[in-house]
C-alpha cells in the first residue's frame, strides 16, 4: 500500500479465447477484489471472448454477481484506499478517501472474534454491512472485534459466505491515520521443509517457503510448486521454524489463481513439546485461504495431512503468523 500497483489476472480459461474453461468462483473473485483494494491495488479482471465477440455464459454471470455484490457492498470498495492495517490470513482493510469511515474484509476462516493491533484513533461506530452486530474493544493495545449472529446472539464466524464487511467509524479522517503492520513476519521464512514425496526436482517442497525476507517477486514469496508423488497415498509436510513461536493465523495457497481446490480434506497440525496438536481441520484451500485459529498455539512446527482430495495436489506458499 504504498505505492501504485495493479494486478490482471483472467477469470477462466486464458488471455485469448480458449474453450469454455473453468471460471473463477464468485468467492475468489470478491477475495481477489478486496485484497487488491485492501492493498491499495487496482484490479483488471478479464474474460476471453470468443471469436464472434461474446463471452462465455459463465463468466457473464460471474461479472453479474460481481457488480450485484458491488451495488450492496460497493462503498467498501469504490473511493477508498488500502489501509490502515495492511493485509493478512484474516483479510484486508480499506478507508475513505474522504470520510472517518474505514472497512474490515475479514475474508479468512475464524470463529467470529479477531483481535488486529489498536488503530491511532478511536472507533465511535461500527456497522456491519453484511448482516448482524459486532462488539468493538480498544484495549492493551488491541482492537477487538466479536461479531455476533442477530438471530442466536452468540458468535458464529462469518456471517457473510465468503467476505463480512464491517464499517468503522472513527474519530478523525481514515486518510490520517498512520500505517498499521496487522502481522509481523512470517514464521516460516527460513523454515526447514520436508514431505512424505516430491512428485520431481521441479516442484522442490522447500519452495513453499522463503529464504529469507528479501526473496519477494510478483507479491507473493512464490518461487515453485509442491506436488507429491502421484503413487503417494497420504501425502504431508512439515514445516520447522528457525525458533518456537506464537502461531494465531496461517495462509495457504494452492494452484494457479481462480482454479477450484483440488484439496477436498486437510488438517494443520502444531507441534507443542514434541507432538502433533491439530488446530485446524479444513474441506478446500485455493488460493484465498486464510485461517484464524480460535486461539494462539506456541509451536516450533506445522504439519498439513492430506485427507482426501482429486486431481493432482499442488501447493504454491505456506505462511504463518
Amino acid at each position: 500500500i504504498n505505492r501504485p500497483w495493479e494486478t490482471c489476472e483472467v477469470i477462466g480459461g486464458g488471455w485469448g479465447y480458449g474453450g469454455i474453461g473453468t471460471g473463477m468462483s464468485l468467492a475468489d473473485c470478491i477475495a481477489l477484489l478486496a485484497r487488491c483494494a485492501g492493498s491499495g491495488g487496482n484490479l483488471l479482471l478479464n474474460t476471453g471472448p470468443a471469436p464472434d465477440g461474446t463471452i462465455y455464459p459463465r463468466h457473464v454471470e460471474r461479472y453479474l454477481q460481481m457488480g450485484a455484490w458491488l451495488k450492496q457492498y460497493g462503498e467498501s470498495i469504490y473511493s477508498t484506499r488500502g489501509g490502515p492495517y495492511t493485509p493478512g490470513p484474516w483479510g484486508c482493510a480499506t478507508r475513505s478517501k474522504s470520510g472517518n469511515r474505514m472497512y474490515l474484509h475479514l475474508l479468512g476462516h475464524w470463529d467470529g472474534l479477531i483481535s488486529l493491533p489498536d488503530l491511532d484513533a478511536k472507533v465511535v461506530g461500527c456497522e456491519v454491512l453484511t448482516g448482524g452486530t459486532a462488539e468493538i474493544k480498544q484495549e492493551n493495545g488491541l482492537l477487538s472485534i466479536c461479531v455476533n449472529d442477530g438471530k442466536k446472539k452468540k458468535r458464529t464466524g462469518i456471517i457473510h459466505e465468503f467476505d463480512t464487511v464491517i464499517a468503522l467509524d472513527l474519530d478523525r479522517p481514515a486518510m490520517e491515520v498512520p500505517i498499521v503492520a496487522s502481522l509481523g513476519e512470517s514464521a516460516t521464512v527460513g523454515a526447514k521443509v520436508t514431505a512424505s514425496s516430491e512428485d520431481s526436482e521441479k516442484t522442490p517442497v522447500q519452495a513453499v517457503v522463503a529464504t529469507d525476507s528479501t526473496e519477494f517477486s510478483e507479491g507473493t514469496f512464490i518461487r515453485a510448486v509442491w506436488k507429491p508423488a502421484r503413487t503417494d497415498k497420504a501425502p504431508w509436510l512439515e514445516v520447522e521454524f528457525v525458533m518456537p513461536q506464537s502461531i494465531s493465523q496461517i495462509q495457504l495457497q494452492e494452484g494457479r489463481y481462480g482454479n477450484p481446490s483440488a484439496i477436498d480434506e486437510f488438517t494443520i497440525s502444531a507441534r507443542v513439546n514434541g507432538r502433533w496438536k491439530p488446530v485446524y481441520e479444513g474441506k478446500g484451500i485455493a488460493n484465498s485461504f486464510g485461517a484464524v485459529l480460535s486461539e494462539a498455539v506456541e509451536t516450533d512446527a506445522l504439519r498439513i495431512d492430506f485427507k482426501e482430495w482429486h486431481g493432482g495436489i499442488s501447493l504454491n506458499l505456506i505462511n504463518a503468523y
